[in-house]
C-alpha cells in the first residue's frame, strides 16, 4: 500500500542554481583513516577512476577543482573528496553513462564528499547492495534519479547534500532489509518525489524536501515530499 507524506510546510524555492550552493556549507570532511594515503587528482592521476583503481583499503582520492567528464565506480574503504568542494569541483556523465557515480556491492566503507554530480542518463549515485557515506555533494540535472539505492541491504548515509533538479525522484529507495539514513539535505524540484521508499526502513531527520513536482503530473508520479509503498520510514522533523 502506498502511502504519502506532506512536509510540515511548502517552502518554494524558486532561486537558481547559485542560491542553492551559498546554502551548503562545506564542513570538515571524514576520511577512512588517520594514516591515509593520499592520491592526487589530476597531478599523480589523470583521472579519478584511475586513482581509485589504484587505492587500497583507508586512502584518500583528493581531487582539485575542474570538471572531470568520467563515470566512477568506488571501492571498499577508499574516500573520495574533493579539496575545495561541490561548487569547484565537477563529475559530469554528459549523458553518456547511466550512473555517474556506482558503489556495487564490494565497496563497504566507501565516502563521496565534495563534488557536483550530474550528467547521468540514470542516476547520479547507484547503490547496489551497498551503504557508502555521501555527504557534502551537490547532486542535480540526472536523468531519473539523483541518489538510488536498490537491492537488500543497501543502507547508504546521505547528509548535507543538494539534491535538485532531476529527472525522476530526488532520492529513490528500492531495498529491503535496508536502513539507509538521510538527514540535513535540501531536496528540491525534482521531477517526481523528493523521496521514494518500496520495502525498505529509512530514518529521514532535518531535511528540507520541496517543490518536488511537475504540473499536471498526478499524484502516483509526484507532488509530495516524500512516498512509501510497503516501507517503514521513520520520518522526523523535516520542512
Amino acid at each position: 500500500m502506498k502511502k504519502v507524506y506532506k512536509v510540515n510546510k511548502i517552502l518554494l524555492v524558486t532561486t537558481g542554481m547559485l542560491t542553492l550552493v551559498i546554502l551548503v556549507t562545506f564542513v570538515a570532511l571524514p576520511t577512512n583513516s588517520a594514516n591515509a594515503n593520499i592520491l592526487n587528482v589530476p597531478a599523480d592521476y589523470p583521472t579519478i577512476q584511475a586513482a581509485i583503481n589504484a587505492a587500497e583499503w583507508g586512502d584518500i582520492v583528493l581531487v582539485a577543482p575542474g570538471t572531470y567528464f568520467e563515470n566512477i565506480s568506488l571501492r571498499a574503504g577508499v574516500t573520495v573528496r574533493s579539496t575545495e568542494g561541490p561548487e569547484v569541483t565537477i563529475i559530469d556523465g554528459k549523458g553518456n553513462y547511466y550512473k555517474v557515480v556506482h558503489v556495487p556491492s564490494l565497496a563497504e566503507n566507501s565516502i563521496i564528499t565534495g563534488f557536483t554530480i550530474t550528467g547521468g542518463i540514470f542516476d547520479g549515485i547507484h547503490c547496489d547492495r551497498s551503504s557508502p557515506i555521501i555527504t557534502n555533494n551537490i547532486i542535480i540535472g540526472n536523468g531519473r534519479s539523483g541518489i538510488a539505492a536498490f537491492w537488500f541491504g543497501s543502507s547508504p548515509t546521505i547528509k548535507n547534500n543538494i539534491i535538485s533538479g532531476n529527472n525522476w525522484d530526488g532520492i529513490r529507495f528500492y531495498a529491503t532489509y535496508s536502513s539507509p539514513i538521510v538527514t540535513d539535505n535540501i531536496i528540491t524540484n525534482n521531477i517526481r518525489w523528493g523521496i521514494y521508499i518500496y520495502a525498505s526502513s529509512p530514518k529521514i531527520t532535518n531535511n528540507i524536501i520541496a517543490n518536488n513536482t511537475k504540473e499536471f503530473v498526478d499524484w502516483y508520479w509526484g507532488g509530495f515530499g516524500i512516498a512509501s509503498e510497503y516501507g517503514s520510514p521513520a520520518i522526523i522533523n523535516n520542512t
